[in-house]
């Protein structure tokens, strides 16, 4: 008689199965549910036994868990290529109900470096109260890496900035680079909430879609690519901004006006391609 449930439960996630099948061409994955919540370090360690799909041609393994309040997303880059501009896109996940064709919103994930002036001014701006001591403190420093999180529509246009600094149930993501890697780790709550207008509207024993959307050319990078070529007031600035030391990095140097904008954009996009796929995730409820 103890056998009965687990065939019962066996039986739902079956039909589940099925019908996500008819969701289209991408493939099924199935969210397995989490005992404990999953630590957001950019470490695989609470993902052993996971199992592991793959993108071959990008050389991107990817793995899905969830628990009553949120979606665990493990995506790992094999290859440093397939990166492309990641550092300035960021990373935008996108979420759409398993009826839909299209993305109904997504997540943009980001990480920024702050001086730390900068960082002093952007927790004023949000309001906090600062004493002498830990403005001392955070001055200490010369500079900080902080992660953002923005709430975006399927066009990727921004609605609400900064939902991973909400205090309740935020969204979050870690990277840590090891051995052949680079591993990123997100948390997406579940519900979403008037408080929290991050939560994708899933629940466990449902399905949905799932994209990952990143890389390309972006408007800043561009305007680097321009003013390096003797556009737009010629040469940029001593300070050269991370978009700039981007394209320094795959081989685009600085040429003054005689640069040609057209042939150093046509490399540019040779180099930072833009990359998007998207999966059928099914969230598996507890005892399934």
């Amino acid at each position: 008689m103890n056998k009965q449930p687990a065939t019962v439960s066996a039986l739902i996630v079956w039909i589940l199965i099925s019908a996500v099948t008819g969701m289209g061409k991408d493939r099924v994955v199935v969210s397995p549910w989490a005992e404990t919540a999953v630590t957001i370090d950019g470490h695989k360690t609470d993902w052993a036994g996971a199992t592991l799909q793959t993108m071959k041609k990008l050389k991107i393994d990817y793995a899905f868990k969830n628990d009553g309040a949120d979606l665990y997303v493990l995506f790992i880059f094999n290859d440093p290529r397939s990166l492309s501009s990641i550092e300035a896109t960021g990373m935008t996940l996108y979420f759409a109900a398993e009826n839909n064709k299209g993305a109904d919103h997504g997540l943009r994930f980001t990480r920024k470096a702050l001086t730390s002036q900068e960082l002093i001014a952007l927790f004023e701006k949000e309001g906090q109260q600062l004493t002498e001591e830990r403005k001392q403190e955070i001055l200490s420093k010369l500079g900080y890496t902080i992660f953002e999180c923005s709430l975006v529509n399927k066009k990727g246009r921004v609605l609400t900035e900064n939902v991973g600094r909400i205090s309740s149930n935020p969204p979050s993501f870690n990277l840590a680079k090891t051995e052949g890697s680079i591993v990123y780790e997100f948390r997406v709550p579940l519900a979403k909430t008037e408080i929290q207008p991050a939560g994708i509207e899933a629940k466990p024993g449902t399905a949905l879609k799932v994209g990952f959307s990143w890389g390309g050319v972006t408007p800043e990078m561009r305007d680097a690519i321009a003013k390096q070529s003797g556009y737009a007031g010629g040469q940029a600035g001593a300070e050269a901004s991370s978009f700039e030391i981007l394209t320094e990095d795959i081989g685009l140097e600085g040429g003054g006006g005689g640069s040609s904008f057209g042939s150093r954009m046509a490399q540019l996009q040779r180099t930072t391609q833009k990359h998007e796929f998207w999966v059928d995730v099914l969230l598996t409820a507890r005892g399934s």
